[in-house]
């Protein structure tokens, strides 16, 4: 039985002790919690007199304002026993937080959703609801946003409240003051609520059954055209930016494309790519939306894209010639332009001016032109032009020298032999048996009668006898 006893007494020792552990491993544990939120990288600034709260952010170790939200602080006024509905200047830490809180006044029951603790009874939390359920909230005190309406409490619409209770953890520093001004974002805009009902749902309630959702969508800003150079980094998100303006919120960072379109030439209409690419000249129409921004509903903007080439073009071919005046001359052969992602051969110009004048004989001429040219004895320079049609327009000109020189002209040479059937031909050969001959055997005829009338006369003659044939 003694030995029963003792081993009970370990028993309940042990178990003492790690009791004790527990304790200790969890108020540790508590201890670092509540360090790391009090070092909360957010900051709240309530303003009582404008009601409008600002949430500041800790960028690069200095707070920065990020979002405002249109509130309801205390009126001010005292209730039943002498209880004052304001709300108390000064700083504070943000205390335990509530998905729902039931919250009780002058026995009265009322609800909240998303409530943080700021000090004795004062929470900030959306506004109250007559039961519970999303859809029992009090109408006519949303619509009172912007104005001071509480009983002391720091009310806000139901996704403003979310979004502190979704990122401003436990020890979240809260200021309270009073000023015209209502902080560095100025006042967001909220729609109100006009059901007309005394309870409903929250118009910026995010909930997916919400039959009243209504809040303002999120509006980009960015020029409607950009243009982009052949091969260089293109990315599109960069081309635009994003606001909340239901809290004056930049959501650019959360700027996403839902769409790529690139023109085709051929189907004569945009169509739907995978992704815009500057390897090749086109046109594109993005679609940008910020669907995975979850504090207001996603608005929608095409921004058109058009991937040109602002290269420096370059022209080859171009040399120097030596022509004959009166000869045709083709100007345009062997030359040839291009740039980083096409040829721009068809876009060369040529102008040409002799080089003792100023004056141009042609001036910016399609190079198709000069294909057949011709030029008087003289010495010319000729440009070939090309241009980019995108802006800064760079240009190149290549000059060229062209020496013309006058048409040689060849003497006729004496001794050269002519076309022997010319018969007016001194040295057309004569027929000799129709042409007499001299003793030292040289062809002769009578004078004034040909080779033939001389036969014809010795065979008439009386005085001859006739030769025989």
């Amino acid at each position: 039985m003694a030995n029963i006893k003792r081993n009970f007494n370990a028993v309940k020792l042990l178990i003492i002790l790690i009791m004790a552990f527990l304790i200790l491993l969890g108020s540790a544990a508590l201890s670092k919690s509540h360090a790391a939120l009090s070092s909360s990288k957010y900051m709240i600034k309530v303003n009582t007199t404008a009601n409008v709260v600002t949430i500041y952010q800790k960028i690069d170790k200095k707070w920065k304002p990020i979002r405002a939200c249109l509130c309801s602080t205390g009126t001010g006024d005292y209730g039943p026993n002498g209880l004052s509905y304001s709300t108390a200047k000064g700083t504070y830490k943000m205390g335990y937080k509530s998905r729902w809180l039931a919250m009780s006044l002058n026995n009265v029951d009322d609800y909240a959703q998303y409530t943080a603790h700021v000090y004795g009874g004062v929470f900030i939390h959306g506004v109250w609801c007559y039961n519970p359920t999303n859809g029992s909230q009090a109408t006519a005190e949303f619509n009172k946003l912007g104005t001071s309406a509480s009983h002391g409490c720091i009310r806000l619409c139901v996704m403003d409240a979310k979004w502190i209770y979704d990122h401003c953890g436990v020890g979240t520093t809260i200021k309270i003051y009073g000023s015209k001004k209502p902080g560095p974002l100025g006042r967001p805009k909220l729609k109100k609520n006009y059901s007309g009902a005394l309870m409903s749902w929250d118009p910026t309630d995010p909930a997916k059954k919400n039959p009243n959702f209504n809040m303002y969508k999120t509006v980009f800003k960015g020029k409607k055209t950009r243009t982009v150079s052949y091969g260089s980094k293109c990315a599109p998100t960069k081309f635009v930016k994003a606001k909340n303006p239901n809290a004056n919120e930049n959501v650019t960072k959360y700027v996403a494309v839902s769409s790529i379109k690139r023109y085709d030439s051929k189907k004569k209409k945009y169509v739907k790519v995978k992704s815009l690419s500057t390897n090749k000249v086109a046109t594109y129409k993005v679609k940008y939306n910020t669907k995975k921004y979850k504090y207001a509903p996603s608005g929608s903007y095409t921004v058109t894209v058009k991937v040109v080439d602002k290269s420096t073009p370059s022209i080859k071919g171009v040399k120097d010639l030596k022509v004959e005046a009166g000869k045709n001359v083709n100007l345009a052969k062997g030359i040839s332009a291009k740039q980083a992602s096409r040829s721009r051969t068809s876009a060369v110009t040529v102008s040409i001016k002799r080089t003792s004048d100023s004056k141009y004989i042609v001036k910016n001429a399609p190079l198709k032109s000069v294909k057949s040219y011709k030029l008087k004895a003289g010495t010319y320079k000729i440009y070939y032009k090309v241009t980019n049609k995108y802006y800064p327009k760079k240009k190149r000109t290549v000059t060229a020298k062209i020496k013309v020189t006058k048409p040689v002209v060849t003497p006729t040479d004496p001794t050269t032999p002519t076309d022997p059937t010319n018969p007016t031909d001194p040295t057309t050969p004569e027929d000799p048996s129709t042409t007499p001959t001299d003793p030292n055997g040289s062809h002769q005829n009578t004078p004034g009668t040909t080779g033939s009338d001389a036969a014809q006369t010795q065979a008439e003659s009386p005085d001859q006898p006739a030769q025989g044939v």
